[in-house]
């Protein structure tokens, strides 16, 4: 079998809060490449957006993960052009497509060279990327989430990015300066058949406990209450969105800071700190205690009465993105040019 020889570690961390698995490929790739810190998984997380978008998936039997786990194709290039590198990005492939052999044969030959590829794969009802890393003559080896053990990928990869030359680096202040001004446009995020940004995000899931979502579920039909987590039964409906905001309780904040230190005239970013931190943070922890948190069940989340003080909590978290709004408009065009 032929690995890359760099020590592997887990795609993200729970510990560190680290949920969203993309950003964890990419700092890998980084490290690999023998770049510096400055390009972690912290960094990849607000860039891509996961940081500030909050997600809301109107398909009951799907889940959306974060911004960058469904739309990478929309700020791909961004990624790549704040890091420093050309590269190759495909996607749709199926193990049917008679080209497939030669996508296996560009793996091969980045492994042989120490460079991990990302793929996106779909496999037992979980789509999501990891970092393939070695091979034998049959499989492919990657690293994916918060798991050090190997997971074994064949035929049922859908997307692959490749990493190239590297290029001119875009100026490090002003990749942060830009991905603030851009906070704006990603809360606002127009909806979709299939999904609901920022405010709209945190009104639809509200909503759901009270229009009626669930009233014709039955509670032991599994294609809806048991789609992956047997523990968590609402997982796509509650616990899912709980924990975007628990991942970017570090990671926005982390994000910030770090942009202000870089632009310290961006002075308006200290107040947008203690926002995102109240809404990602104490109002994390006080949704997680009511009626069981990740934990709650299909008879709960159809009890309406129940369900009325999460709604109404879940609601005063839009107004936080209100106010994030806020504060940008009260710039009055100033850095208008960054985005």
């Amino acid at each position: 079998m032929k690995k890359i020889k760099k020590k592997l570690r887990e795609i993200g961390s729970l510990v560190q809060l680290q949920s969203y698995w993309f950003n964890g490929c990419m700092e890998y790739l980084m490290k690999c490449l023998g770049e510096t810190k400055d390009y972690d998984y912290w960094f990849f997380s607000g860039i891509t957006g996961d940081s500030f978008a909050q997600i809301y998936c109107k398909n009951l039997q799907d889940r959306v993960l974060c911004y960058s786990e469904r739309f990478l194709p929309k700020v791909i290039n961004k990624v790549f052009d704040y890091c420093g590198y050309n590269f190759e990005y495909f996607n749709n492939l199926l193990s049917k497509d008679h080209k497939i052999k030669i996508y296996d044969n560009m793996i091969k030959t980045y492994i042989d060279k120490g460079i991990p590829v990302i793929a996106k794969t779909n496999k037992a009802n979980w789509s999501n990327y990891c970092c393939i890393y070695g091979y034998d003559e049959s499989k492919f080896y990657a690293i994916s989430g918060q798991n050090t053990k190997d997971i074994i990928i064949s035929d049922y990869y859908y997307e692959l990015i490749f990493v190239k030359d590297a290029k001119t680096k875009e100026n490090l202040a002003n990749v942060y300066k830009n991905t603030v001004m851009n906070i704006p446009s990603i809360i606002n995020t127009p909806e979709t058949n299939e999904y609901a940004f920022g405010k709209k995000a945190f009104l639809y899931w509200a909503d759901s406990f009270q229009n009626g979502t669930f009233d014709n579920i039955p509670t032991e039909e599994k294609s809806i209450w048991h789609s992956l987590f047997n523990d968590y039964p609402c997982y796509n409906m509650h616990g899912n969105y709980l924990y975007m905001l628990l991942a970017n309780k570090k990671s926005a904040d982390y994000f910030l800071k770090k942009a202000l230190h870089l632009n310290p005239e961006m002075d308006f970013i200290n107040e947008l700190i203690p926002l995102f931190n109240k809404m990602n943070d104490a109002e994390y922890s006080n949704l997680i205690r009511m009626a069981g948190g990740v934990g709650l069940k299909p008879k709960d989340i159809k009890n309406k009465e129940l369900m009325k003080p999460i709604s109404d909590a879940i609601n005063d978290l839009a107004k936080y993105n209100d106010a994030i709004i806020n504060i940008f408009n009260g710039l009055n065009g100033k850095w208008a040019n960054c985005t």
